[in-house]
């Protein structure tokens, strides 16, 4: 059965009524900070305010076919009470694809307290994309944690985590 050209029109003309504005709002970016609202509500950020991030770390490695692997750059920042975001750059644009990462993280900056050997009181992590933490307590016992928020955009991981991290002179101090 041959529909008639209008028929095709019009379901083509309905389509892209539902999906322009989709795609507009996938890339709408409220606060102009580069990181689309969508990106931000699943990180549990604010759309309307700019995330602010300091590099924490550089890194440079001799070019490779592992790039996708290798910190190019870490950037870190205060996105809410104790909410803290990680952007992890790589020296190649990063892909969820058979990948998994855990940060570690000395939240208390003592290695005698947290994991046992390690001084670490969260490890969080993706695992393709699908965020997990694991929590220890100052006694290296087990702790409870909030979940683990991850986005990639541009080729770059966002790891957005609940935590308490050691405060000095309005800095954060952390391993």
């Amino acid at each position: 059965m041959t529909l008639p050209r209008r028929h095709l029109l019009a379901a083509a003309a309905a389509i892209a009524v539902l999906i322009v504005p989709a795609l507009a709002r996938a890339q709408q970016d409220s606060d102009r900070d580069g990181l689309p609202d969508a990106v931000e509500e699943q990180l549990a950020t604010d759309p309307q305010v700019a995330e602010v991030l300091q590099t924490v770390g550089t890194f440079t490695h001799p070019p490779s076919d592992k790039g996708a692997m290798q910190f190019a750059q870490v950037e870190f920042g205060n996105v809410g009470r104790q909410r803290w975001l990680w952007a992890i750059h790589f020296q190649k644009p990063y892909s969820f694809t058979n990948a998994t990462l855990i940060l570690y993280l000395d939240a208390d900056n003592d290695p005698k307290t947290g994991r046992t050997g390690m001084g670490c009181e969260y490890m969080f992590s993706h695992n393709e994309g699908a965020g997990g933490v694991t929590a220890f307590a100052p006694d290296g016992t087990p702790g409870t944690p909030t979940a683990t928020r991850v986005a990639l955009h541009g080729g770059v991981l966002y790891m957005c985590m609940d935590c308490p991290i050691k405060q000095e002179n309005g800095k954060s101090v952390f391993r």
